[in-house]
This record gives C-alpha cells, structure tokens and sequence, in this order.
C-alpha cells in the first residue's frame, strides 16, 4: 500500500511516498530512512521536521544526539507510525532486544556491542538494504550471503557513522566519492528490487542466537566481559557464547573451549573478619549509590579492617606471578638458562661485542620486566619481585594488568553491592585465573616479536600491544546467596608462531666460557635502556 503525506512545500513533491512492501524483515532504520530520502527527494534534516519529537522539529539546527539511531530517541513514535504505516521504533527495539537481550549492560555501556559507524554487506548494498545485524559487534560476516561485513563505503573506504545524517554523504545510497551504491540494474527503478523478500537467514549461530530460550538468555545475563577485549577483533564471539549455554553447539575446530568452576570448598572458606562488622559498615558500595565506582576505593581505604582484604588479593595474585614464572623456567626454558644469564648479566668476552641475544631469552627477560615493573632488563630475576606500587589500595602483582582487574572488580562490586568473605574468597580465585590468562598471553606476544627485537638489540613498546591476540574469555557469576560456582570459561586458538632459532644450537655453544665476564651496565647498547620502538 502507498501512503502519502504533505512534506515541505520547497521541495519537488508534493507528498511523501512510502509502500510497506519496500520494507525488509531485519531492517535497520537507516536503510529505511535512505529509502524514503531516495523515493521523495528529501534530506535527513527533511525528516527531522517530519519525524521528530516536537522539541526537535522545533529546532533551527540539529545535533548528534537528535539524529541517533540506536533507540530513535529524537523521532516521534506516533508520527512515524503514521507516516509508515507501521511502527519504526518497536520494530527497532524488538531487533535490539533479540540481538543484545542477553548483556545486562547494553543500554548503559551499547558502544561495545553496537557499531559506530555503518557496516555493510556489499550485495545486500546494492538492492537498497541495510539491516541493524551489520550493526552488532557479534557479527562479521552477513548472515544472508556470508559475505564479510565492511566497514564504510565500498569504494573509498571512508567511514560513515550510524547516523540520521547527510554530512558523510552526497544522497541517499551515494558516497561523497561519487560512487553510488545501488547496482545500474535497479538504479533506473530500486523499488522493484526493494519488494523482494531478503533471504533466510543462513548462519547458524544467528539462528540459534535469535531463538535461545529464557533459561540460556538468564544464563548468558551473568556473563561478564571487560574492556580489553574488542568484540571486533574476534569473529566467532557468537559461537563461543552459545556454546556456554549449549554444549552441542559446535565452533570452529581452530579453537578449544575451557571451562574451570569454583568448587563447593571455595563457597564454605572464610577470612578472618568480623562478619557484623562488615555488614554495619557496607565499604564497597554499588555504583548507583556514589558517584563514581572509585569513590568505593576511597571509602575502602578510610578503613582499616579492609587492608587485609586488599593484602589477600595481592599476595595470592604474586604467588600465581611467581607460579607461572617458575612453570616457564622449569618446562620451556631448561635448554636456554644460560641464555637467560647472558642477557640479564651483561656476558660477554672481553674486546669483544655482546653476543647474540637468543629470542627465548629475551622473551622471557623482558615479559618478567613488564610484568614486574621492573626498570632495567639486567634486574630481572636478581630482587625476586618488585616491590608493590600501591599498598594501601586494590592492586595485583601483574602491574601490567592492573587497570583491566580493577574494572573487573568494579563488575564484581557493581553486581553484588558489596563484598563479603564470601564472595572476596570466589573474587581472589577469578582474579587469579584471569591473571593465569593474561600472563600466558603477555607471554606468547613476547614470543611472537623475540626475533625481530632481539636481532635488532630493541626493547620493544610494549604498552601499545598488551592485549593483542588475547583469547576470548568470559566470567559467570553465581546468583546472589546461591552455592552457585563461579565459572570461567576461555576459548584457546592454537598459536601458530614460527620456531624460535636460538644462536647457540648446541649444548657446548649455550656454555658459558670463563672469558665471559659480567661487564658494566654502561657498556649496554644505548637502545637496550632508553630507547623504545613502535611495534609494527
């Protein structure tokens, strides 16, 4: 059916079309809108006036916020209804319920899932269609052609955000490059193209995602993922969160799915604390009852009794530090000890340059060195551990790590409003397993640039390559007063790092000669202590 309607009286027609056969099942709202542009020769800001709620048709110009389309909060419910003959925002709200029902947190925290800019998948483009699946995280490839989503135009590349807006683009459908988006068979008359039905949706982990039931969807609401992890840097977070809630689902052979839990033990242990105590004074607060999470570190620090608490996360964060570090030396490192002793003691003959350095060492010289925090490479292993940096706050051994803990442990507080022995017990065993986590893979992106950096004598920046690569994990919280266990699950991708070639192939080359004396730090190459290098 066509619905007509009076648009501004600048414009060429003298009403606005629409047939609800042009609209798609998936449909995002900005396909939709480009649709109605390209049919009655109007402009996102014509659409505005038409669409908005009354303060913003009021308006003389129109801001970001006016012309998002996440929720349509700046578009009149009714008036599009009207206009379209059906309504735009519950058609919007039921997708975004379907896609993102299972996060908690979507509305306050949408930009991890929800894409910024528009992604496309290009055949879909060229009928004229663009639906809010491109637009979630989860998904990278369409879920119609199984092609890969890209990002911005097709041609030029340049990003377009996820908005009501003509600022990026020179028409409906048509790029500031100049390249229209729509094919030359349906340009002359897209309309006939846009009354075909979009195909069944061909992934099945869409299809299963769209079609959990409530007890997965309750389930899948206590997962918790942190902020460094980007859901754009893996594209199968689809498949690894159904297969936490469906154990016959199947994921890619390339990765491996583990599951550790807490055991009933964990539940009944206890710290040596007034539970009376604890509850009167309430220190660790939920978010929504002070202004910002860390006020809670603050409130925390004010009291005493909780030092302890803060004591115990990171004593048992050092011993997991030490642990891993002693399974390195002791399981991969035995061939290259003496490896470890020429670079960390400065070894070399005298007259002579320093040796090669072996990329074995050198990874796990300077993986101690920015675990530890530690200034100078040639100090690693000599003090044992450094010293802790902030003892009278939340801090962990891994100093690397300890910005991600500290808003993991925001999640946790934020979820259980405060923290009892109880739960500090089950909070020490996660942060321990995550750590485990983040240390092997900090480990492994040493690892990886070892050669490159140890032939050219370089420290490495490391900073800017801290979560490369970092596999897919998620936390499950218990209910609140349950004997649920807490669960981590992790999905392990088989690392695919080209054999490490140490300069000392024998075992009489790894032995150090008595020529080989300890020389000055002085002595060191300038680029081993104060120059760092951009990875590439």
């Amino acid at each position: 059916m066509n619905l007509q309607h009076e648009v501004p009286k600048n414009k060429r027609n003298a009403t606005l079309n629409w047939n609800n056969d042009w609209f798609n099942s998936y449909e995002s709202p900005w396909g939709i809108f480009e649709k109605l542009k390209f049919t009655n020769f109007i402009d996102a800001n014509d659409i505005l006036r038409l669409f908005g709620v009354e303060k913003v048709r009021n308006l003389k110009s129109f801001g970001k916020t006016h012309r998002q389309l996440i929720h349509l909060n700046g578009l009149d419910e009714d008036i599009v209804e009207r206009f379209l003959g059906f309504s735009l925002h519950q058609h919007n709200n039921h997708l975004l319920q379907k896609l993102f029902q299972c996060f908690y947190n979507f509305n306050k925290s949408s930009s991890y899932y929800f894409r910024d800019d528009l992604f496309f998948c290009i055949d879909c483009l060229k009928t004229g269609y663009h639906s809010l699946f491109f637009q979630s995280k989860l998904i990278h490839f369409c879920p119609f052609h199984k092609l890969p989503l890209i990002q911005g135009c097709p041609y030029c590349r340049n990003p377009i955000p996820y908005l009501l807006s003509d600022q990026y683009t020179d028409g409906p459908f048509l790029c500031k490059c100049g390249n229209g988006w729509l094919t030359s068979e349906t340009t002359p008359n897209p309309t006939f193209s846009w009354k075909k039905p979009i195909a069944d949706i061909q992934s099945q982990a869409l299809n299963a995602w769209l079609n959990l039931d409530q007890s997965q969807i309750n389930r899948l609401n206590k997962c918790r993922f942190f902020s460094g992890i980007d859901l754009e840097d893996d594209s199968e977070v689809l498949e690894k969160l159904i297969s936490v809630v469906d154990s016959d689902f199947k994921i890619s052979k390339e990765y491996t799915h583990h599951k550790i839990e807490t055991s009933n033990y964990i539940n009944s242990l206890k710290i040596d604390i007034n539970e009376n105590e604890l509850q009167n004074e309430n220190y660790l607060l939920k978010n929504s009852q002070i202004n910002d999470v860390v006020d809670s570190w603050t409130l925390l620090n004010n009291n005493a009794k909780y030092q302890q608490h803060y004591d115990y996360i990171y004593n048992n964060s050092q011993k997991t530090v030490k642990a891993f570090a002693r399974h390195i030396r002791n399981t991969i490192y035995p061939e290259h000890r003496t490896c470890v002793k020429r670079l960390v003691r400065l070894l070399k003959e005298e007259n002579k340059s320093f040796p090669p350095i072996c990329p074995h060492a050198y990874a796990y010289v300077f993986w101690r060195k920015s675990i530890d925090e530690i200034d100078h490479f040639y100090e690693v292993d000599r003090y044992g551990h450094a010293n802790r940096k902030y003892p009278y706050d939340l801090d962990v051994a891994s100093g690397l790590d300890r910005d991600f803990i500290k808003s993991f442990v925001d999640e946790w507080i934020d979820y259980y409003d405060y923290v009892r022995d109880k739960e500090l017990v089950g909070l020490n065993w996660i942060i321990n397993k995550i750590i485990s986590a983040l240390l092997s893979n900090h480990y492994m992106n040493w690892l990886r640039i070892s050669t490159k950096y140890s032939e050219a004598r370089e420290e490495a920046n490391f900073r800017q390559y801290i979560y490369k690569d970092l596999a897919f994990f998620t936390v499950i919280f218990p209910s609140k007063d349950t004997e649920e266990p807490i669960e981590f699950h992790w999905w392990e991708k088989t690392n695919k790092y080209s054999t490490l070639l140490c300069p000392f192939p024998s075992q009489s080359k790894k032995r150090i000669s008595e020529k080989e004396l300890r020389q000055s730090k002085l002595s060191i190459p300038r680029n081993f202590y104060n120059k760092e290098v951009d990875m590439k």
